[in-house]
């Protein structure tokens, strides 16, 4: 399948709690068209497009057999195997497709924070044509965000953050680190375990600071301040950590509205890959993943 036109695409990513995200949008994988429908749901939202795109949660298995049980046309997955084997990281995934919507929202640089597990900032300068110049994205994962916080009692009370745990954490080499960089599993673990012996409602406070401090951290790795962050992903939904983001920083802190539409972001990120597979065209970097050029992953299969 070789595409020149805008086409309809759907994009499925499979979270790793067992959520699905689904998105619809009409791209030709270098401009975002319109945003169709999104989706978060048990099950992928069956979408009648020419093309799909599936991709999921590293170390979860992508049950093909479910999106061909939904699909029409060819489908496209497996978008990191090709990154990996010239040594990339493999993720993320979806800086490109959040180049090509910067172009929609902004004519001055940007910043997405993908806040899940670990936040992911995308700073874009929507001026830059092609997403694969090293001037247009500088991409990293600046802490950990949700990963821990799902690992502590959850609870409705308010706490303060412990300025101690705090200040050992803004101490640690990673943050120092250039980009493109990501948090592996054992990164904090040490002070995470201190962290998590405090009452619950101090220990969430103190786990939201750092994240949120992380971020202010990461704003020196930057080629230029970004006129506005937009704060996408499941991490929306926490108050407190847009509150403490918005106290710290200079700039507008913004959602993507729809608001729905910031938590798909993921499956509309693999619909448009999918599109940039079926036309040929790179979807990742070394400036994303680190990888050694350039390429283009992704597997299509049809199940028509």
């Amino acid at each position: 399948m070789k595409i020149s036109e805008p086409i309809s695409v759907s994009g499925f990513y499979l979270q790793n709690d067992g959520i699905w995200q689904s998105a619809y949008l009409l791209t030709d994988g270098i401009q975002v068209g319109e945003l169709l429908h999104t989706a978060c749901s048990e099950f992928p939202t069956s979408l009648d497009a020419d093309l799909s795109g599936v991709e999921c949660a590293e170390g979860v298995e992508i049950p093909l057999e479910t999106i061909a049980a939904i699909s029409d046309g060819p489908v496209v997955s497996d978008f990191r195997s090709s990154d990996v084997a010239m040594g990339g990281q493999g993720a993320p995934l979806h800086p490109f497709y959040l180049h090509a919507l910067a172009k929609t929202l902004s004519d001055r640089p940007i910043a997405f924070l993908v806040l899940e597990d670990v936040i992911t900032l995308v700073w874009i300068d929507p001026q830059v044509a092609s997403p694969t110049d090293p001037d247009a994205i500088t991409c990293f994962e600046t802490g950990p965000c949700l990963g821990p916080l799902r690992e502590i009692q959850q609870t409705s009370d308010s706490g303060e953050v412990v300025d101690g745990a705090l200040e050992l954490f803004l101490d640690d080499p990673y943050f120092r680190r250039v980009p493109p960089k990501r948090v592996e599993r054992s990164s904090f673990s040490h002070l995470l375990e201190l962290v998590r012996e405090l009452q619950p409602a101090d220990a969430q406070a103190t786990l939201t600071g750092m994240a949120a401090t992380s971020v202010l951290l990461a704003l020196e790795h930057l080629p230029v301040p970004p006129a506005k962050f937009i704060v996408v992903g499941e991490g929306a939904n926490n108050p407190l950590f847009v509150q403490l983001l918005r106290a710290a920083l200079d700039v507008p802190v913004e959602f993507l509205a729809p608001f729905e539409h910031g938590q798909s972001i993921q499956a509309q990120a693999i619909a448009f890959l999918a599109a940039r597979v079926a036309r040929g065209l790179p979807t990742t970097a070394p400036h994303t993943t680190g990888v050694a050029a350039a390429v283009g992953g992704g597997k299509l299969s049809d199940f028509s």
